[in-house]
């Protein structure tokens, strides 16, 4: 389970974003690349679990 917050969400999301613009903008090496790629996928995958802990969250309230 991930100690995060909405504003923490919020905050990896635009992280998220920001790295896909510096991916898709720049010309930079596959080093590079591969590193942010890497790094995209950490962001996103904290991001899931966190909207997938607040559906579960909310299902159980049900």
């Amino acid at each position: 389970m991930l100690d995060m917050g909405a504003s923490d969400a919020a905050v990896k999301g635009c992280q998220l974003s920001s790295l896909i613009a510096v991916i898709q903008g720049h010309e930079i090496t596959e080093v590079e690349h591969g590193n942010l790629m890497e790094l995209a996928n950490d962001i996103a995958g904290e991001v899931a679990v966190y909207i997938l802990e607040k559906e579960k969250e909310a299902s159980d309230a049900e």
